[in-house]
């Protein structure tokens, strides 16, 4: 593989301090686009340890992301603080840093990242993605901490800032319906209640409405914009030539959970 052939190459110029910036985008790019991040990881970081140079704080980013999809989360954790410590401003670390402290536990620490991007980040087309993203993490972990009232105020900011959000109109709808906020369908500038309504969960919708078309529909969204449609078939098509039509069940909750526990007397008659 050329691209592997030229990696000593490539790190004896970082090593020198003669790859330039660019130069070590393009080749890490390469080089992860064919599996080889961690070659990616030993370039950034020798270019780290012998280049000096104003872009530093992007290089720890990128090194950081490497590091964290190859499961150093030590790593990747220094890599992001080193490249704060650079530009306390840049907000593309805070967001991987609180990402990468809740998968450790650290939910406190990692709201805390969220929190800084939404305080002091402005709403403009560069950063206005970046703070979304924080909201939504937000309110994501306080939906699952239980903090529902904090979670659906998240949710909402996000939805000021961004109303075509059907996944995050998808958890507000849900969260209006566990803290018994009626009418679910609440007042929200910039979303019509047709598009709250198009984004409830078949679940949400069983308590929402009665009407046996709105719950189809409903299950219907959820079929076309979550499921994938190219699976493979499990069969030819061929029967199997049984007298009976046999039917499996399948499902997460056959333990003890009220899907299981509700479905016994079905499956005995």
């Amino acid at each position: 593989m050329e691209i592997a052939e030229n990696f000593g190459t490539t790190v004896l110029a970082a090593w020198e301090g003669r790859l330039e910036f660019a130069e070590l985008i393009d080749y890490t790019t390469r080089l992860e686009s064919t599996g080889l991040s961690p070659l990616a990881a030993v370039l950034y970081q020798t270019w780290l340890s012998r280049t000096q140079s104003p872009y530093a704080h992007a290089v720890n980013f990128n090194l950081g992301a490497t590091l964290s999809n190859l499961g150093d989360l030590v790593g990747a954790e220094a890599a992001y603080r080193r490249a704060l410590a650079m530009l306390p401003v840049f907000a593309q670390p805070r967001l991987n840093l609180g990402l990468l402290l809740e998968r450790t536990g650290q939910m406190d620490a990692a709201m805390a990242e969220w929190k800084w991007i939404v305080a002091n980040c402005p709403r403009d087309e560069a950063t206005k993605p970046l703070v979304q993203l924080a909201l939504n993490h937000l309110g994501r972990v306080a939906e699952g901490r239980k903090q529902f009232p904090d979670a659906d105020a998240w949710l909402i900011q996000s939805l000021l800032l961004e109303p075509n959000q059907p996944d995050v109109l998808h958890h507000w709808v849900f969260l209006r319906q566990k803290q018994c906020a009626w009418p679910v369908y609440a007042d929200v500038p910039g979303v019509s209640k047709e598009a709250m309504r198009e984004a409830t969960s078949a679940l949400a919708m069983l308590s929402i409405s009665d009407d046996p078309k709105e719950q189809l529909h409903a299950a219907e969204q959820f079929v076309a914009t979550k499921l994938a449609k190219d699976l493979p078939h499990l069969t030819d098509g061929r029967s199997y030539g049984h007298r009976k039509l046999r039917i499996a069940y399948c499902s997460s909750d056959f333990c003890l959970h009220p899907v299981s526990l509700l479905t016994v007397e079905m499956f005995e008659l």
